[in-house]
């Protein structure tokens, strides 16, 4: 393999991942209600209880970076 179908096949990998990542943080904000937003007002107003929850997010979505990109679609304003 050349560094040229490398490059393309990581970058498509990249493309697949972010628009997989943005389906589910668009199906999440349209199935949040107010009392998930709630929640996670209350779980995150102590460090180290935010901690907790991102590690067990991160934990169920196998991926640190949709449970970040996830946590910042929901806190954005639609």
């Amino acid at each position: 393999m050349d560094w040229i179908q490398i490059s393309l096949q990581l970058l498509g990998g990249l493309a697949i991942f972010l628009y997989g990542m943005w389906i589910a943080s668009d199906g999440l904000k349209q199935s949040a209600s107010n009392h998930l937003k709630v929640f996670l007002q209350k779980v995150t107003k102590n460090q180290f209880y935010g901690a907790i929850a991102g590690i067990v997010l991160a934990a169920v979505m196998q991926s640190s970076t949709a449970a970040t990109v996830m946590t910042v679609a929901l806190s954005m304003p639609a």
